[in-house]
């Protein structure tokens, strides 16, 4: 499951995944989390998606409150959170992005580049699960 408020970069998103040979179902649009939570919930609870990959940054809720919502329905799904920043812009910037990141390491959740996923998909997406682990 990929869950990004931009159709470009779910779609982009949807394209690398599906050539790593795996289903790509995507929710998006501005209240795209919201969507995804309520989709989860009628989702069969012992059979999640074998990977969420969530937008870092959303106008409704931020990627972290999208994984820490899905990890109260889906524990054991395996959740990355991707950004179109890169992560240098990401963290190195304000405080906020500092806070978003603590929280992100709180929850176990990797954060990658979705720049960097779409030149080497498979490294970054192997990286991003090990980090999780």
């Amino acid at each position: 499951m990929m869950i990004n408020d931009h159709d470009d970069s779910l779609w982009i998103t949807a394209m690398r995944v599906s050539r790593l040979g795996m289903d790509a179902i995507g929710v998006r649009g501005t209240n795209a989390a919201i969507h995804a939570i309520e989709l989860a919930k009628r989702f069969p609870q012992d059979d999640p998606p074998d990977l969420v990959i969530v937008d870092f940054n959303m106008p409704k809720m931020d990627g972290i409150d999208v994984v820490r919502d899905l990890r109260k329905i889906w524990p054991r799904c395996l959740m990355v959170c991707l950004t179109v920043t890169t992560l240098a812009d990401q963290y190195g910037g304000g405080i906020e992005n500092n806070v978003l990141h603590q929280r992100a390491e709180e929850l176990g959740v990797p954060i990658g580049s979705l720049p960097e996923f779409m030149l080497e998909s498979r490294e970054t997406l192997q990286r991003l699960i090990s980090e999780s682990v």
